[in-house]
């Protein structure tokens, strides 16, 4: 993994922007490299050179967003935390996000009854809606891709 090094923060980086804390950021990028996109707490620990707490938090984080699930293999003690690549591209999945976000916003466009940026909030919204409408057919678009893809190799 050692090769990965720059790699992996040259990307951290890039989830930092998006909101991830620096060491969930820099996790879930070493776990798109590792292999079978796994990795033990401790091979963590050992790599990154910081608290196991900060590696606990980090992991915490990503499970709590589903970006990552942990498993024991049979016959071992130890946790591997895993990539969870399919359940980022479910249909399920992201139509709850966009809800969640949609709902919200609409709680905030009704909170704010009077306010000038009421148009601003209600075009978000409908973004949203569509979103929800949309994705499905795009993840299934993607789908069909991937399998010509996969027939054509």
């Amino acid at each position: 993994m050692e090769q990965y090094r720059a790699k992996i923060e040259e990307h951290a980086d890039v989830l930092e922007k998006m909101g991830f804390s620096p060491v969930g950021a820099r996790i879930y990028i070493y776990l798109l490299y590792a292999p079978d996109h796994q990795s033990t707490f401790d091979d963590l620990v050992n790599y990154f050179k910081v608290s196991k707490s900060a590696i606990s938090n980090g992991l915490k984080y990503l499970e709590t967003i589903k970006l990552i699930i942990s498993k024991t293999m049979h016959g071992q003690r130890k946790r591997y935390f895993k990539m969870d690549l399919e359940a980022n591209t479910g249909a399920d999945f992201a139509i709850a996000r966009l809800n969640q976000m949609r709902n919200m916003l609409e709680d905030i466009l009704q909170s704010r009854k009077e306010d000038k940026d009421r148009q601003e909030l209600q075009d978000l919204i409908t973004f949203y809606k569509m979103m929800a409408i949309e994705y499905p057919i795009l993840l299934e678009r993607w789908r069909r891709t991937i399998a010509f893809e996969k027939k054509d190799d």
